[in-house]
């Protein structure tokens, strides 16, 4: 039999499947290769082509419903030909996409803006707080105030966790759903896993849940941070607890 009409070994056919999904070769050259039918070879690429699709409408959902269809699904073509799949965790190969379309704005391809990055960095976040290994203390574990460890502390030009509030509420009511890039206008989010219901949330961090959180980061006492801040002992208290409430820290059991 002619060499090259031999059929490639295990670490061959291991390295022309990466080129099939990297769309380094086409479905009929790996079946010459392969000695297969052509259609048999290519429910491979569309099979884990369809994962990657489905990972980042479900991971970036927002995003993939307010882009135009065609400019989503060129983005999703494109984003599969440069980061073929690398984790047998479906989801966490959408985890490039965000700096994918960064790039993509700083070369200022058309209908993207950076409004778009930092709506894919918060809808990422969401899944990394959903399947962070990290795990919430309870209450009996504790002796003092704790940050919940999933927490992640986002920095925007625009108004992402506004935009995205008001475009689910719109969804869960069937009413229109915002389409328009939002003003500049900046903000800090707090993003974490809820404590309770084990699902993503995010706060804007205003004023009261910042103080909350550097009490508890800063292991600074009720009578101490009173003391600082000029509030009363009670007052500081009942932040704790609010920023407990939501998820944001774990307070110790009382007696």
């Amino acid at each position: 039999m002619n060499d090259a009409m031999k059929k490639p070994d295990f670490k061959e056919t291991v390295e022309l499947m990466h080129q099939l999904l990297r769309g380094q070769i086409t479905p009929e050259e790996a079946a010459t290769r392969f000695g297969a039918p052509v259609e048999r070879v290519a429910i491979y690429q569309e099979f884990v082509k369809n994962h990657v699709k489905n990972a980042l409408e479900k991971n970036y959902a927002v995003l993939a419903r307010l882009l135009p269809a065609d400019l989503w699904g060129q983005l999703l073509s494109d984003y599969f030909q440069q980061h073929p799949p690398w984790d047998y965790e479906l989801n966490a190969n959408a985890g490039q996409f965000r700096d994918f379309l960064r790039e993509r704005v700083t070369n200022k391809s058309p209908g993207l803006h950076a409004f778009h990055v930092e709506l894919a960095e918060l809808e990422w976040q969401e899944w990394l707080a959903f399947s962070s290994a990290d795990e919430i203390p309870a209450p009996s574990a504790l002796d003092k105030p704790a940050v919940n460890p999933t927490l992640a502390i986002l920095e925007f030009d625009y108004p992402v966790s506004k935009f995205v509030d008001a475009w689910r509420e719109a969804r869960r009511q069937a009413q229109p759903l915002p389409q328009q890039t939002p003003e500049k206008s900046r903000e800090r989010v707090f993003l974490f896993r809820d404590p309770l219901d084990h699902l993503p949330v995010f706060y804007k961090a205003d004023d009261s849940l910042l103080f909350a959180f550097k009490l508890a980061y800063e292991e600074t006492g009720i009578q101490e941070a009173a003391s600082l801040s000029g509030l009363s002992a009670d007052t500081v208290g009942q932040l704790l607890k609010q920023a407990a409430h939501i998820g944001l820290l774990v307070l110790p059991e009382t007696p």
